[in-house]
C-alpha cells in the first residue's frame, strides 16, 4: 500500500498494460490472432502427431493486419506477440549459469486477450519495468517464461532484471511438492506448534548449504550467509522429521 511504485495491484494498473500493448501494435510488434481455441488445439495434435514442436505461428497476412482492420472484423481475438524468426536469446541466471532459447521454438505467443486484460509475460515484463525490480527470483519451471519476457522488453524498450530459477522443493517421493504430501501453507505450520525462525532455517536448507556442516542458522546469519551462487540446481526433497528436529532444537533455545 502506497510507496514510490504503486499501484501493485494489476487491476489498478489497466492503463499502463493498455499504453504498452497499443505501443506493440503500433510498431507491429503485436497483432490481433483470430484463430479459434477448437483450431489452436486442432493445430496442436496436428504438430505432435508430426512429431513437430506444438507452438503457434500466424501467416503473414494475419500478422500484417492493422489495428483498425482487426476491429472491423468484430470477431473475438487475442493479441499476440509477433515473435522474430533465427533470433538466439540469452541470459545469464545466478543459479544455472548461461541460458539459451532460440526464437523459432517458441512462436507467436499470447500477450492479451485484449486491451484491458493482459496476460502474465505481458504484465510482469511491465511491471518489473515501471517498479524498478533488480532480481527476479522465482521456480525453474519459468525459466520458458523468460525469453518471452526477454522479448517484450527488447520490443518496448524496457530494462532487464538479473534472473535466477531455483529448484523446485519435491516431496519425498521426488515429485513436485503438493497438499497431497502434507500441510503446504504457512498458517497450517503455525497451527502445528512450529516456530517460525526454525520453518525459514528449513527453509533455507532446502536446495542451499554454506558449504560447512553448520545447521542452524539465525536470521542474522542467514542473511549473510545466503548466496545464490551457492543454491544447487536439483530439486531438494521437504523431509518433514528434519523439521520437526530443527522446531525441536528451537524451542529447547527458547
Amino acid at each position: 500500500k502506497g510507496g514510490p511504485y504503486a499501484p501493485y495491484r494489476q487491476s489498478e494498473r489497466l492503463d499502463s498494460y493498455t499504453s504498452h500493448l497499443k505501443k506493440l501494435l503500433a510498431a507491429g510488434n503485436a497483432f490481433y490472432c483470430f484463430h479459434s481455441e477448437a483450431e489452436l488445439e486442432a493445430e496442436k495434435k496436428d504438430l505432435m502427431r508430426a512429431g513437430k514442436n506444438p507452438i503457434h505461428m500466424c501467416d503473414g497476412r494475419e500478422r500484417a493486419l492493422r489495428e483498425q482492420e482487426c476491429l472491423a472484423k468484430e470477431r473475438e481475438s487475442i493479441i499476440r506477440f509477433k515473435t522474430p524468426a533465427g533470433q538466439t536469446l540469452r541470459f545469464t541466471d545466478l543459479v544455472r549459469g548461461e541460458i539459451a532459447f532460440v526464437s523459432d521454438l517458441i512462436g507467436d505467443f499470447s500477450i492479451a486477450k485484449d486491451l484491458r486484460t493482459p496476460l502474465y509475460n505481458f504484465a510482469v515484463a511491465v511491471d518489473d519495468a515501471e517498479m524498478e525490480i533488480s532480481h527476479t527470483i522465482r521456480g525453474e519451471d519459468h525459466i520458458s517464461n523468460t525469453p518471452k519476457q526477454l522479448l517484450l522488453q527488447e520490443a518496448l524498450g524496457l530494462g532487464t532484471p538479473q534472473y535466477a530459477h531455483l529448484p523446485l522443493i519435491l516431496g519425498p517421493d521426488r515429485t513436485k511438492l503438493s497438499k497431497r504430501h502434507g500441510a503446504t501453507a504457512i498458517r497450517e505450520f503455525r497451527d502445528g506448534g512450529y516456530l517460525p525462525d526454525a520453518l525459514v532455517n528449513f527453509m533455507a536448507l532446502l536446495g542451499w548449504n554454506p558449504g560447512t556442516d553448520q545447521e542452524i542458522f539465525s536470521m542474522a546469519e542467514l542473511s549473510l550467509q545466503f548466496d545464490l551462487a551457492k543454491v544447487q540446481k536439483s530439486g531438494a526433497a521437504f523431509n518433514i522429521g528434519k523439521l520437526d528436529w530443527l522446531n525441536g532444537e528451537y524451542i529447547r533455545r527458547l
